[in-house]
């Protein structure tokens, strides 16, 4: 607790520290999480490029994005139809699960899940109440979701 006097004002003021709730999605956990599962279940051989993860990430914010990223996989949206907004936050889990070992770095800007990673994913999953919609729409997607289409969706030819 901090007090301040400002003598122009004829009054003290009082400041509090006090906590503040960080939504669920901005959690660190939360990110890693996700990225683990983007990884197990949603790409191929436990692998996938950030460019995809970002794709990825940003469909399972929200309904919206959801909605849209299916539309381009089953054709009824253009890619250049839709905005994929890039998290740092992303990038951060990342870092995090790097540092961890549960991803490793692997041939440019790649990201794989390593033995530890697929232990930890596995231990989310026995767990059936955690993220459910998520887990069914990343089963939904499943490998759909190619490194051409991301090109597309980021607005380079492919």
């Amino acid at each position: 607790m901090h007090s301040v006097e400002i003598p122009e004002l004829d009054t003290p003021f009082l400041f509090r520290d006090r906590s503040e709730s960080i939504p669920g999605d901005l959690r660190p956990l939360w990110r890693i999480s996700m990225l683990l599962l983007m990884l197990y279940i949603a790409s191929r051989g436990k692998k996938s490029s950030f460019g995809r993860l970002h794709v990825l990430n940003w469909a399972l914010r929200s309904d919206e994005g959801r909605d849209a990223l299916l539309g381009v996989i089953d054709g009824h949206l253009l890619p250049g139809m839709v905005v994929v907004r890039i998290e740092p936050s992303l990038n951060r889990a990342v870092d995090f699960a790097l540092g961890e070992g549960l991803v490793k770095k692997v041939g440019g800007d790649r990201i794989e899940l390593t033995s530890t990673g697929e232990a930890e994913v596995k231990r989310i999953l026995k767990q059936e109440e955690l993220f459910n919609s998520e887990r069914e729409y990343l089963e939904q997607i499943g490998k759909k979701l190619t490194e051409k289409l991301v090109s597309e969706l980021f607005g380079r030819e492919s």
